[in-house]
């Protein structure tokens, strides 16, 4: 095995994990193109993402209490280099955007609260900065910089966290039509079945 199959096979191995730890299933190999699903979760799950299906699928099935399981399968041999993957920073940089953009969709407000998280640290240690030097050194430089910073990040982390909090409640509205669309599938799907016996 070459340098660049060995690399590839690390960063699948990382980004499935990553996958089972996002979407809480167990499934082994997340890039592995070998798909079946029922019709029940086909009506159930939606793409939105342009590059794969592959890991979006297996997100919104974990978040949607799906049941999904990994089956061991022999492949060929290959044959030609991978049409999909054109190099794999590329490749990394969209799983990986897929990835966080299905966990903003599915959990936004623990997505955004966690974004926010990183400001408002910034912000504590500035402040805890600020404090520990004017109480406990005898330097008398100004430190308002320090604390019109800190106020900056306070801001940042305040509106992260609104959008938090709106993006939660669209995510009820989310869940509505997606119910409403599958309602719509089933009825769909009856009629084409009393249609065509």
């Amino acid at each position: 095995m070459d340098d660049f199959s060995a690399l590839k096979k690390r960063l699948q191995r990382v980004g499935s994990w990553t996958v089972r730890k996002f979407s809480s299933t167990d499934v082994r190999d997340a890039a592995s193109g070998f798909r079946a699903f029922d019709r029940e979760a086909a009506m159930r799950l939606q793409v939105f993402g342009k590059y794969s299906y592959t890991m979006e699928t297996i997100v919104q099935a974990g978040w949607e209490g799906l049941r999904v399981v990994s089956v061991p399968i022999r492949v060929n041999p290959k044959t030609r280099e991978s049409r999909l993957v054109k190099s794999i920073p590329r490749y990394v940089w969209r799983s990986g955007s897929t990835i966080v953009r299905s966990f903003a969709l599915y959990k936004p407000f623990r997505f955004f609260f966690f974004m926010g998280v990183i400001p408002f640290l910034v912000s504590l240690a500035l402040v805890a900065r600020w404090f520990y030097l004017q109480v406990f050194t005898d330097d008398t430089a100004s430190r308002v910089p320090s604390l019109v910073a800190a106020s900056v990040f306070v801001v940042l982390t305040t509106q992260i966290w609104v959008v938090g909090f709106l993006a939660d409640l669209l995510s009820v509205n989310r869940r509505v039509l997606a119910t409403t669309r599958l309602e719509q599938r089933r009825r769909d799907l009856a009629d084409s079945e009393a249609a065509f016996p």
